[in-house]
């Protein structure tokens, strides 16, 4: 988990997860972080993959949002300093 969030570019998914409080669409974060969207998906896949997100298709979309409860309970704190 800590290598997940060792990445500024991580981090600069969470924070608008966190802010915005609901699912985002991929494309939409996307916009929101000016970046190649292999790049995201790269930085995605991680963030997943340690559960610090969750991950819905519907369609060809795809939605992200934040798992706050197991962020809590394994680093207590750090959404409140996001």
């Amino acid at each position: 988990m800590f290598f997940a969030l060792s990445d500024s570019g991580r981090y600069k998914i969470i924070r608008p997860l966190y802010r915005m409080n609901r699912e985002i669409g991929c494309n939409q974060l996307n916009e929101h972080l000016a970046i190649n969207k292999s790049t995201l998906s790269y930085h995605l896949r991680i963030l997943r993959e340690v559960g610090l997100i969750s991950m819905r298709n519907e369609g060809r979309k795809k939605f992200v949002s934040l798992n706050k409860e197991q962020i809590d309970d394994l680093l207590p704190g750090l959404l409140a300093r996001l």
